[in-house]
């Protein structure tokens, strides 16, 4: 029986990581770009980073994390605002790390000329609150295990 509770303690977290699956939404206002990465999976406690980088006509934005870190990760909406952007067809490019890989989310959107200088700046950064705790701490979830023994 002990090894049957090892095996179902260290199964549990990689069961866990597909109650987040990434989802992505774009909002275009006036020179705006909004971007929402929803069920993006990252620390509990770190704090979420993005570098912007205009390049012509590509807009790239590179998701990271810095500490401090704990021992759970949690599944988050990261909402990125974008402003100033040059009119015309430009091409959004979100690298995130999920799952222990690099990934890359692209898609094409098209500016309205509103008499912008198109010089792009990131204006906003916003991070939900803990949506579905996906690793636990198992030094502090293994009373909650022991009690289903009991």
């Amino acid at each position: 029986m002990r090894y049957l509770l090892v095996f179902t303690l260290l199964a549990i977290p990689g069961f866990a990581q597909e109650f987040c699956s990434d989802s992505f939404q774009t909002s275009i206002s006036g020179s705006s770009l909004t971007i929402d990465h929803f069920e993006a999976v990252y620390n509990c406690c770190s704090i979420v980073t993005v570098e912007d980088n205009l390049q012509g006509s590509t807009l790239t934005l590179t998701e990271g994390e810095i500490p401090p870190y704990c021992w759970c990760e949690c599944c988050f909406t990261i909402s990125t605002t974008v402003e100033d952007l040059p009119p015309g067809e430009l091409i959004v490019n979100v690298i995130y790390f999920d799952l222990g890989v690099w990934e890359v989310w692209d898609t094409t959107v098209i500016i309205p000329d509103v008499g912008q200088s198109g010089s792009g700046f990131l204006a906003d950064l916003w991070k939900s609150d803990c949506g579905e705790t996906v690793v636990d701490d198992p030094i502090q979830s293994w009373g909650s295990v022991k009690a289903l023994y009991r």
